[in-house]
C-alpha cells in the first residue's frame, strides 16, 4: 500500500525587512502554502505601533513619536497549524528635528546675533547654514552679522539644514532696521528716528530767531517764536510760516522736504523778507 502524506504547511512574509520613520506605514503580505486555510494571526513584540489586518495581509503603522531607534518583530502564525509561523524585523528610526533659538532677532547696522541649533533624532549634530536673501554674512558657528549699512527695513531668513537628513531644516528670522528712518508726505515730515530715538516734532518746524536791520543801521531781533504765533499755510509740497512780531517786521520761511535715497533726508529752507522798510540781516532756523 502507498501512504500519501498531506503537504507540509508553510508560511512566508514579505517584505523581509523594512525601516520606518514616525507615522509611516508598511503593508505586509502573508503567504500560506500546504493548506486551503490561508488565515494567519498577527503579533507585535514589543507592542509598539499599530497593526491592522487586511485580506491576505496586514498594515503596520509606526508610532507618531519615536524617541530612539529600535527594532520590533512582527510574527504571522498559521491558523491551520499554529506551529508554523514567519517573522520580519522592522527598524523604527526617530525623525530628525532641527530647531533654532532665538527664533528671531532685530538688528541694526553691523550688529550680530548667534543662533543656537538643536538637532534631535540623530547623533549627527552637524548643520549647514544659509541666508536668504544674501544680505549680511553667516558664520559656521551660527552667528549672523548684519551689513555695515542697512538702507531699508527688511527680513533675512536664516536656515540650518541637517547633515543627517537634508530635508529637515530649522528656520529663524533676522529683522534688519535702518539706523535712520523717516517718512515724508507731500506737505511735511511725518516721522524721524535715529538709532531708535525719535527726533520728530509733530507741532511744527519754525524759525527761532530773525534779525532785521533798519536803514539807519539799528538791528531788531525777533526771537524764539512759537508755532502758535505763526500763521501757517500749506502749499503743494512745503510748510510756509508767516511771522509778524507786532513791530511790522514780517518774514516767510518755506521748508521743502525731499529724499534722494532711503538714507538721505533733504530740507531746503527759503526765507523771504516781507518787511517793506527794514532788511533781513540774518535768521536762525531750528528743526
Amino acid at each position: 500500500a502507498t501512504l500519501t502524506l498531506p503537504p507540509a504547511i508553510g508560511i512566508s512574509l514579505t517584505p523581509a525587512t523594512a525601516t520606518l520613520a514616525p507615522s509611516q506605514a508598511q503593508t505586509l503580505k502573508a503567504t500560506v502554502t500546504g493548506t486551503t486555510n490561508s488565515g494567519v494571526t498577527w503579533a507585535l513584540n514589543p507592542s509598539v505601533g499599530v497593526i491592522s489586518t487586511t485580506i491576505g495581509g496586514a498594515v503596520y503603522t509606526a508610532p507618531g513619536v519615536i524617541n530612539a531607534a529600535q527594532t520590533i518583530t512582527i510574527r504571522a502564525t498559521s491558523m491551520a497549524d499554529p506551529t508554523k509561523f514567519a517573522a520580519i524585523i522592522l527598524t523604527l528610526i526617530p525623525s530628525v528635528v532641527v530647531a533654532l533659538s532665538p527664533p528671531s532677532a532685530d538688528l541694526t547696522d553691523g550688529q550680530a546675533e548667534k543662533f543656537n541649533v538643536s538637532v534631535t533624532g540623530t547623533t549627527d549634530q552637524d548643520v549647514t547654514w544659509s541666508i536668504d536673501p544674501a544680505i549680511g554674512s553667516m558664520a559656521a558657528d551660527g552667528t549672523y552679522t548684519a551689513p555695515a549699512e542697512i538702507t531699508d527695513d527688511q527680513t533675512v531668513t536664516v536656515t540650518a539644514t541637517s547633515a543627517a537628513d537634508q530635508t529637515k531644516r530649522g528656520v529663524g528670522r533676522v529683522n534688519l532696521h535702518a539706523d535712520l528712518q523717516f517718512s515724508i508726505t507731500a506737505n511735511s515730515l511725518t516721522s524721524l528716528t535715529y538709532k531708535g530715538q525719535s527726533y520728530y516734532n509733530p507741532v511744527g518746524y519754525l524759525a527761532e530767531g530773525a534779525v532785521f536791520r533798519s536803514p539807519s543801521g539799528v538791528e531788531t531781533t525777533i526771537g524764539w517764536l512759537s508755532p502758535s504765533s505763526a500763521v501757517r499755510t500749506v502749499g503743494l509740497n512745503f510748510f510756509q510760516h508767516v511771522y509778524n512780531s507786532g513791530q511790522n517786521h514780517q518774514f516767510t520761511v518755506k521748508l521743502v522736504w525731499s529724499r534722494s535715497d532711503s538714507r538721505t533726508l533733504k530740507v531746503d529752507s527759503y526765507v523771504t523778507n516781507n518787511d517793506p522798510t527794514d532788511s533781513l540781516a540774518r535768521i536762525n532756523l531750528a528743526f
